[in-house]
């Protein structure tokens, strides 16, 4: 199974997403992936992902 995970927190650093997230990662089995989403730029980027995560 593949797995993408997206941050969708405003913080760079330290915040509680991040935290959430690296801890999902131990529990979630196969491949995992993790995106970033800061703006309005990354919206393309991450949809682009989701075909490729469907194969």
């Amino acid at each position: 199974m593949k797995t993408l995970l997206i941050n969708a927190s405003p913080k760079k650093r330290g915040g509680a997403s991040s935290y959430f997230l690296s801890l999902a990662r131990f529990f979630i089995s196969g491949d995992k992936e993790t995106e970033r989403l800061r703006g309005k730029g990354d919206y393309q980027r991450i949809l682009q992902k989701l075909p490729a995560l469907t194969r």
